[in-house]
């Protein structure tokens, strides 16, 4: 049971020992054992709270071990001079929505308590509470994090990330051994900024602090050896009936329990089977009338510390001496118990509002019917509440007893599940469900249900080969009868499908389809989802206003009607698509803004999305230290799906390539099986092309030349002009034939490869993607050759400026330096030593052929050092930068 020392920050720190204390007396209180820089640190946290400087507090340890402890005693401290909020987390099968908050319903502003109950968090409740805690300094404690439910930590995580300038001290306690890797409450402690939070983590008390504890002249060994130093196990040990050190805290738990009366112990095992505490009513009303023989029991359990609570509730100690006392109930009495709570819940007038709790002593009460009825219930309320993750649980929990369940209900309940498991990116256990519900729809003879489920599956599976299958399938069904809204999905559905198999002629063809028949339909969020699909796929085949109108369209409207999802997709595909066209103007201004959308609704998935987006245009234009920073913030969240996370391990390793720091063929192997095996965000051709370009860089031309051979058939499928001739510029820059082809091609590529490298050159200057103006230089003359080395060395490029060198060493070139862009790595502007002489003409307002003149250099390599510069320092203009440097930014 002992565990090795924790530490606060660096420092190993005293840990804290709860003496036996009865809350209910008023008296000096007793010294919290080794704690003073436990006591210190969350007393700090409350004084910065008060300059405006809030934060958040994590203390975290295994059950026992004090953190209640620490948490009353700063709460008790402070509760006179500022405003106090202490709040626990249930241990129910689902816990309740914003449980928390509702126990602190009576303190809040009736506003609030109104926002509470709308089901509106990101767009209502969230804003509101945090603006509450602007008004005056407050210390906010959630107990017990590792039992909330999903939209506690959606609160936690929304106010924990925007703290800056707010009068608040948030302490967080959680059970740090009880969290499996993937348990969300990682995620979201995962994503708290690390300049606002600090993190404490409660060890074990040393053998001197139990032996005070214990009150014994010298030490007691035997006592801290049975316990571990855990200090609420000494406390129930040394509340033992004295006859020796028992040998498990459960049997030193119920030695306390054994020593009450028989009322008084039969009032404990009542109170035993309800989690977190029992209000003082409904542990009366379990009583019957017996007002003086519950007081006289209570009086009791309260003298021996059985209980600890206040006029309005009551609870254990800690929650581990519940769970011991309701675990050593025969199964009957517990069960029995667990129907008498239910029973008193639903005579309640607030009934409606306790589903969860009701839901978990149904359950425990093995009552079937009550599960059956409640649970689908309190699913859809936590729906409401965002609480996505509790509401699938419900909705399982339900569908335990499915033989009970009617084929309607049936059906209706998993769709639901469906829906909450797709939401929190359970996708296989979402498909299932649809699986399910499609079988029950079969039976039933249902057409229009059975397309819409195989519909969904489509896109549950969409990177699997039997998603193309479940789309056809659902078209074949629907076309059965009058069109409507399923029909409308289902061949938006099928252009997604199509589009991820590089098919998007086709794909062009379905989504046309669905946006007129959702024009039909009329429903806004039909009518979205249409038009953003129908959009990017017009948008991957031809970049033009009338499809970016209509993703343009299909933002407005969602967010119009409130449709948060709709609105998010619509800011990927706007900023994926000005991605594909080279529109980084677009695509900057789309990601900033969806960025801050979905960072204001925590929606992280998106925000990785936007992310990765706007870092592959940071690659384009030769922002290369923004992609790697852009890198460095994907790797920090903690809540990427693997699919993410293989596609930043690709482009580190891009990055790493193109700066010439790693390079390995067996790496890049690895990396390449990821993209048919649809383990990344990227599609075949771009995973192709990656590989590709890493070979080249290393001058393994075979190699490269293979990895484009085998991934054109697709891209010519495809249809798409700028995933082919992306893919096709790469054979004649490793020496080999191009194939004859009768497909169109994208400018830029189609210019290199009919040998007009210039035209080719000056089209990807005019886009901004540097690192493409070059390599488009190296089918050209020697001054190609030379700008080209030029640029390279600019980016940073090692790589491709030795390839270029020895190119023009072959043309008799001599001089060129070696260890390009060396210069620039100890330039505070990231200049190379080229760069900075350039940069201090151009201050003095030479013109690029006065500056050409001077360092004998040509027009153009000094025209592409001056974009270079310009790049560099994010600047438009020459008159820009000027203006810049004189500001002395």
């Amino acid at each position: 049971m002992a565990k090795i020392a924790a530490t606060i920050q660096t420092q190993r720190s005293p840990v804290l020992g709860v003496a036996p204390v009865e809350p209910l007396q008023t008296r000096p209180e007793a010294p919290l054992l080794e704690r003073e820089d436990v006591l210190a640190t969350l007393n700090a946290a409350i004084a910065d709270a008060a300059q405006g400087h809030g934060s958040c507090v994590l203390v975290a340890g295994e059950a026992g071990i004090g953190k209640s402890a620490v948490v009353a005693r700063i709460a008790r401290q402070h509760d006179a001079r500022i405003r106090t909020l202490v709040a626990r987390c249930d241990a129910m099968f689902t816990p309740r929505p914003l449980g928390p908050l509702v126990d602190l319903a009576e303190r809040l502003p009736p506003s609030l308590g109104q926002a509470l109950h709308a089901g509106q968090t990101y767009n209502g409740l969230f804003p509101a509470f945090l603006d509450w805690l602007r008004q005056t300094t407050t210390l906010l404690v959630f107990e017990d994090l590792h039992w909330a439910d999903a939209a506690t930590l959606d609160l936690v995580r929304y106010v924990g990330r925007r703290l800056d300038g707010v009068s608040a001290a948030l302490v967080l306690t959680y059970r740090d051994d009880e969290l499996a890797l993937a348990h969300p409450l990682r995620q979201v402690l995962g994503s708290l900024p690390g300049a606002s939070t600090q993190r404490i983590m409660l060890a074990p008390l040393s053998e001197a602090a139990v032996t005070q504890m214990a009150g014994h002249a010298g030490p007691s060994p035997h006592l801290y050896r049975v316990t571990g130093g855990n200090p609420f196990f000494v406390t129930e040990v040394l509340a033992g009936d004295g006859g020796g050190v028992p040998l498990s805290v459960r049997d030193a738990v119920l030695a306390r329990l054994g020593g009450l009366t028989p009322a008084a112990r039969a009032l404990a095992q009542q109170a035993s089977v309800v989690p977190h505490q029992i209000e003082r009513s409904l542990l009366e009303e379990l009583h019957g009338p017996g007002a003086i023989a519950i007081d006289g029991s209570l009086d009791e359990c309260l003298e021996r510390g059985v209980l600890i609570g206040d006029r309005e509730s009551l609870r254990f100690r800690h929650d581990l001496a519940r769970v011991c006392i309701e675990q050593s109930l025969p199964p009957e009495r517990r069960s029995e118990l667990h129907a008498q709570v239910f029973a008193a819940l639903g005579r309640r007038v607030d009934a409606a509002a306790l589903l969860a709790r009701r839901v978990h002593h149904a359950e425990q009460a093995g009552l079937v019917d009550a599960v059956i009825d409640l649970a689908p219930r309190a699913a859809r309320d936590a729906a409401a509440a965002s609480a996505h993750r509790d509401a699938a649980a419900l909705y399982g929990l339900a569908l335990q007893h499915a033989k009970r369940l009617a084929p309607q209900a049936l059906a209706e309940i998993l769709e639901a599940r469906a829906v909450e498991c797709g939401l929190i990116q359970a996708l296989d256990d979402a498909a299932a469900a649809r699986e399910q519900a499609l079988e029950v729809h079969r039976a039933s003879g249902d057409l229009r249900a059975q397309g819409w489920n195989l519909s969904r599956l489509a896109t549950l599976r969409i990177t699997r080969p039997e998603a193309l299958d479940y789309a056809q399938q659902a078209v074949e069904l629907l076309e059965q009868m009058p069109p409507g809204r399923e029909l409308a999905w289902a061949c938006a559905d099928m252009a997604a499908v199509l589009t991820v198999r590089a098919r998007a002629a086709d794909a062009l063809q379905w989504g046309r389809r669905a946006l007129a028949l959702a024009e039909e339909v009329a429903e806004p969020e039909t009518l979205a989802y249409a038009l953003n699909i129908c959009g990017s796929v017009e948008l991957s085949l031809k970049y033009e206003e009338g499809a970016l109108a209509k993703l343009e369209r299909s933002l407005a409207l969602a967010q119009q009607h409130g449709l948060d999802q709709k609105v998010a997709l619509a800011y990927v595909n706007l900023a994926g698509m000005a991605l594909v066209n080279h529109d980084y103007r677009r695509l900057l201004n789309y990601a900033e803004k969806g960025l801050a959308f979905a960072l204001s609704r925590d929606l992280d998935f998106i925000v990785a999305a936007l992310y990765l987006r706007r870092l592959l245009g940071w690659f384009d234009v030769g922002r290369w230290r923004d992609a790697a920073a852009e890198l460095e913030r994907l790797d920090a969240m903690p809540a990427l799906l693997p699919r993410e996370r293989n596609t930043v391990r690709f482009l580190w390793a891009r990055l790493r390539a193109l700066l010439g720091t790693a390079n390995d063929a067996a790496e890049w192997q690895e990396l390449g099986a990821l993209g048919p095996a649809a383990q990344t965000e990227m599609r075949p051709a771009s995973v192709a092309l990656l590989c590709a370009e890493a070979a080249w860089l290393r001058e393994d031309l075979e190699a490269a030349e293979h990895i484009i051979t085998a991934a054109l058939p697709q891209a010519i499928e495809s249809g798409e002009s700028s995933q082919l001739g992306a893919l096709l510029v790469w054979l004649p820059r490793c020496g080999a034939k191009l194939p004859p082809l009768q497909t169109a091609i994208a400018l830029p590529y189609r210019l290199e490869i009919e040998g007009k490298w210039q035209a080719a050159s000056d089209a990807w200057g005019e886009l901004g993607c540097v690192y493409e103006q070059a390599l488009a230089l190296l089918a050209g003359d020697e001054a190609a050759l030379r700008a080209a080395f030029d640029r390279f060395e600019s980016l940073g490029a090692r790589p491709a400026a030795d390839i270029t060198r020895r190119r023009l060493r072959k043309l008799g070139v001599l001089g060129l330096r070696r260890g390009p862009y060396s210069g620039s790595r100890s330039d505070p502007l990231g200049l190379t030593r080229r760069e900075r002489e350039i940069c201090e003409l151009v201050m003095q307002g030479l013109s690029n052929a006065a500056i050409a003149a001077r360092l004998h250099r040509s027009e153009r390599t000094v025209e592409h050092h001056v974009a270079g510069i310009l790049d560099k320092f994010r600047v438009n203009s020459r008159g820009e930068l000027i203006a810049l440097t004189q500001r002395g930014e």
